[in-house]
């Protein structure tokens, strides 16, 4: 339909209207109602975008995207924002375009919502970034905190988006902030670190790493506290050191020898890892150490699934996520082995709730005759 590639111009007196009216009512009239078809080409070609998009549905009702999307390009000029996201959908890049052209102006005069529109259409990264500032300037909460994770990702502080986001009530942006003003105190232990105060080093060193921002200073403070025989500095800069760095290994190993489990568990995992040693996590285990008893139970289910069990229930005892594990480990173990994790997951109020059920469902068979046979338990999991 030739004449179609002239819609973007086409004009209330176009005198092309029955022209194109007969080849619409030629390709659709089996399909639709004529007298439909005939209003919608009149409301269309008199700028009603409902009209316009209408035609568009028809014709993607019909897999005929090439005609859909000149339809739905008309509509989308016309600003009917269902239309632009249908272009997008059939991956038309002139959707994004229309939508991010649309809205630059009544951005730049002060609606928040164009900006937030803007920033998820325009595809220049320097515009995204005005965007996004100036409509947390505007007062949107939320891209007040979406600039905070844009400052973190730059390694820049977040602190101020941060604050902004929280007193503007983004509630994403009041438990960072309050996040933040813990993690800011905990740095300023940096002002102490030294030989006499290692333990300041690594408290500062840790709020960096969890901050995720000034990440690089880290490794220092952290130098400083291993230099001055602090066990948790050294096993903190060996998980921050690349993994074929031969000081990795060494540091791992003096640490676990000084009591930090964390670096005895890293040990064993590279013993694990380099020579297959499955019995590798189970003294951590022994010492009630919760990471080593995963490790240790995933190690062992397929050797010995009893044992598996004995550890990853251990490991539920000590930490959530041992819980979690241990109830997705339910294909090789069976519900019986796995029921207290679940147990203990639904009691805290279903950390996970939504994945453990996901995977439960994969082995219904295991489960169901728990269910029928009345552990409300099993039954609550096949939900």
């Amino acid at each position: 339909m030739l004449l179609w590639l002239t819609l973007a111009a086409w004009s209330a007196d176009d005198p092309a209207l029955d022209q194109v009216m007969a080849e619409v009512l030629s390709e659709l009239g089996n399909h639709a109602d004529p007298a439909k078809l005939t209003a919608y080409l009149t409301g269309c070609k008199a700028d009603k975008a409902s009209d316009c998009a209408s035609l568009g549905q028809l014709y993607q009702q019909q897999a005929d995207s090439d005609n859909a999307k000149l339809w739905f390009h008309r509509a989308c000029k016309l600003e009917q924002w269902t239309a632009c996201n249908s272009l997008i959908a059939m991956g038309d890049p002139r959707g994004k375009t229309l939508i991010a052209t649309q809205h630059r102006q009544p951005c730049k005069g002060g609606s928040s919502f164009a900006c937030d529109q803007l920033l998820l259409m325009t595809d220049d990264e320097q515009e995204r970034i005005w965007a996004r500032e100036r409509a947390c300037n505007l007062g949107a909460g939320p891209a007040c905190y979406s600039l905070s994770l844009y400052e973190t990702g730059q390694n820049r502080d977040p602190g101020p988006a941060l604050k902004r986001a929280c007193e503007l009530g983004n509630p994403d942006g009041c438990t960072d902030w309050k996040r933040y003003e813990d993690q800011q105190l905990r740095v300023q232990s940096a002002a102490r670190c030294g030989p006499k105060d290692s333990s300041a080093c690594v408290v500062a060193a840790e709020a960096l790493i969890e901050g995720m921002w000034h990440r690089d200073r880290a490794p220092a403070l952290l130098e400083t506290a291993c230099a001055a025989k602090n066990r948790r500095g050294c096993t903190l800069l060996a998980e921050l050191l690349p993994r074929d760095d031969p000081r990795v290994a060494k540091l791992q190993k003096q640490s676990c020898k000084a009591g930090d489990l964390d670096a005895c568990h890293a040990v064993a995992d590279r013993a694990w890892y380099d020579d297959d040693d499955h019995t590798a996590f189970d003294a951590g285990c022994d010492k009630q150490h919760a990471p080593s008893c995963v490790s240790a139970g995933l190690a062992w289910i397929d050797r010995d699934a009893e044992r598996a069990v004995a550890q990853l229930q251990t490991a539920c005892g000590l930490d959530l996520h041992g819980c979690t594990v241990l109830a997705e480990a339910i294909e090789p173990l069976g519900w019986t082995a796995v029921r207290a994790g679940v147990e203990r997951l639904k009691a805290v109020g279903g950390l996970d709730w939504t994945l453990i059920r996901s995977t439960m469902r994969g082995s219904r068979a295991g489960i169901e005759p728990a269910c029928e046979a009345g552990d409300q338990l099993a039954c609550a999991a096949l939900e």
